[in-house]
Formats: structure tokens, sequence, C-alpha cells
């Protein structure tokens, strides 16, 4: 219920019912691989590690997730002897008159308010649906010793109808020329300089 209720055009964007979708692993590549579009729904689970800082540094500012995510888990492991502040999961709501870039998009902190704060704790699971208005980002922490540690588990969707909106990717092949046209470009500009 609360997929449709933040997507209510879900069935309409993959021509069938939620309950009808199909799940399996996500690859390596994403939406670059054809493989992730065997189905409706991929799932990830990815080991992180943010390394110990020797200055406050936060690993990941206020942010949307990209387009492609359904969903995301984060389940926290948190070591017994780090008792340093920082490193929570904040949720953010846009400031008024606050402007997010085209996604993923890293959005200014000045551009959102603090809504909701979930404690870096050990055996701590935090689960959300990722839309236009999840905005979330970590807490500074450091400096520090310690690691942060975690488990990210993810549901990506690629297969979507509607290309203007959340869970459409372009055809594997295209988006492989794309990023490889993108990575030549930088190239070429770093080598002239600019």
């Amino acid at each position: 219920d609360t997929v449709r209720a933040h997507y209510p055009d879900l069935a309409q964007n993959f021509g069938k019912p939620l309950e009808a979708f199909t799940a399996g692993p996500r690859r390596p590549g994403g939406e670059t691989v054809s493989d992730n579009y065997q189905h409706d729904v991929v799932l990830d689970c990815q080991i992180c590690v943010n390394p110990p800082v020797a200055t406050p540094t936060t690993p990941r500012g206020p942010h949307l997730d990209r387009q492609f995510k359904l969903f995301a888990a984060l389940l926290y492991f948190r070591e017994p002897q780090d008792t340093d502040q920082g490193g929570d999961l904040l949720f953010y709501k846009l400031a008024q008159g606050g402007v997010i870039k085209p996604r993923p998009a890293k959005i200014a902190a000045e551009n959102v308010t603090a809504l909701d704060r979930i404690s870096y704790a050990p055996n701590t699971l935090v689960t959300f649906i990722n839309s236009p208005l999840c905005i979330h980002g970590v807490t500074p922490r450091g400096p520090t010793p310690h690691p942060r540690r975690y488990i990210n588990f993810l549901g990506e969707c690629y297969s979507g109808r509607n290309r203007d909106g959340y869970f459409a990717a372009p055809d594997p092949w295209l988006n492989r020329m794309a990023l490889r046209a993108q990575r030549h470009w930088r190239s070429l500009r770093h080598n002239l300089g600019a």
C-alpha cells in the first residue's frame, strides 16, 4: 500500500499490477546491463564501509537517489566501542524556494529543512520508498578512528514505459554508448586543461 500511495500509476507504467511484478538479482552495471531488464524489480545487497575520518565529514549530504530505485533499506553495524557523534540518517523536506537539480540530485543544505533523524545505532534497520520527495543524507562525523558500517538493501526498476518519469531507462545498449561518450568527453576536457 505504501508503494501504491507514492506511485499510484505504477501498474499503468509497467502494464501489470504490483502483485504480478517479478523479482531477481541485480547484476553489476545497473541500467546498462540487459540482464537487469529480465525482471520488474532487481534486488541488491551491498556491504558498505565509510572510512575513519580526521576532520568532521559527511559521506553524503542531502540528495535524491536515482530515479530507478524503488526502495532502500539500511542496516547499521555500529561497533560497540564507537561512541563518536554523527553518522545519523536525516530525512529532509525542500525549503520554501529551494531548488533541486536534475537527478540524481545533490541538494545544497540551504535548500532543505531537516524533518527526521535516525540514529546510527547497532542493529538499526531503516527502510524507505524512494520518491521525488525522499531527500535524505548523513550527518557529519569525526574526527573518528571508527568506520561507519552498514548493509544497503535496494530494489531498482528499469522497465517502466513512462520515459519521462521514475523507473524507466533507455535501451541498455544506448545507455552504454552514452556513458562511453561521456567518459571520452571528460577525458578530452581533462587533456585540454578545461
